[in-house]
């Protein structure tokens, strides 16, 4: 991530990254139109425009109080674990956000994209009740959008990776094959990459190769090492795809 900071930098001193290019200096800066939603939206301040953005999906629905594979504990209760230690072994300046559907209702923004203290983000992965049905679709695109407005903030520039957690495939706002389009639709036309970390399941419509990163999860130590994996490699910065 060093290189990634350190080659923007020197970018910008050889004045090849215009931030603003051919505005007036003097002028502020001006907001920027989020393409999707047509909101206005406030930018940050210039020295977090890099900055790196991830937003968790959980799946909380009934299925996920089974036991993982053949493993004592529950699903629901291995991702609560996981994901939080996830959260918590990040470096300081990445901003986090959570979207999670579950026996308390659909997909809803549980915890809004932000950096620092996390204790808003466990508390939302803790209250998770698992109940009801797995509308992936429409979970995934609340997360797309978190990550999308969040672009207009940082002017287009920063990194963007959206990590799910899930144990099946979608059956209510929209079925595999939906889901498979959007993730594709997702990482051919924005910045943002997509991981999955499938329980028990290897065949699943977000398992897409050369588009997705997916892992099978057989254990809580395959979901440690997956989430670990996702949040390292999807957030290497090649130099030779660098564009805004």
């Amino acid at each position: 991530m060093q290189q990634y900071r350190r080659f923007v930098s020197l970018l910008a001193m050889s004045g090849l990254l215009l931030i603003a290019a051919c505005d007036d200096p003097k002028k502020p800066p001006q907001e920027t139109k989020h393409s999707e939603t047509s909101a206005r939206v406030e930018l940050v301040a210039p020295d977090h425009f890099l900055d790196e953005n991830i937003v968790y999906v959980i799946d909380g629905s009934g299925s996920m109080s089974d036991p993982v594979c053949d493993y004592r504990d529950t699903k629901i209760v291995v991702a609560k674990s996981a994901v939080i230690a996830s959260i918590d072994a990040q470096p300081p300046g990445v901003n986090q956000g959570l979207v999670v559907f579950d026996y308390n209702g659909g997909p809803r923004i549980v915890t809004p994209l932000g950096s620092g203290d996390q204790s808003s983000i466990h508390a939302g992965i803790n209250a998770i009740v698992a109940g009801g049905q797995t509308p992936l679709y429409h979970a995934i695109e609340l997360g797309r959008d978190m990550l999308l407005e969040q672009k207009q903030r940082q002017n287009g520039y920063g990194l963007y990776m959206l990590v799910i957690v899930t144990d099946g495939e979608a059956n209510e706002g929209g079925g595999p094959q939906a889901v498979a389009g959007l993730a594709r639709n997702i990482v051919t036309k924005s910045p943002i990459s997509v991981a999955t970390l499938g329980f028990c399941m290897t065949n699943h419509s977000l398992n897409i190769p050369g588009y997705t990163l997916y892992v099978t999860v057989n254990n809580p130590a395959d979901l440690r090492k997956g989430l670990a994996e996702a949040t390292t490699e999807t957030l290497v910065f090649d130099p030779t795809s660098f564009r805004r």
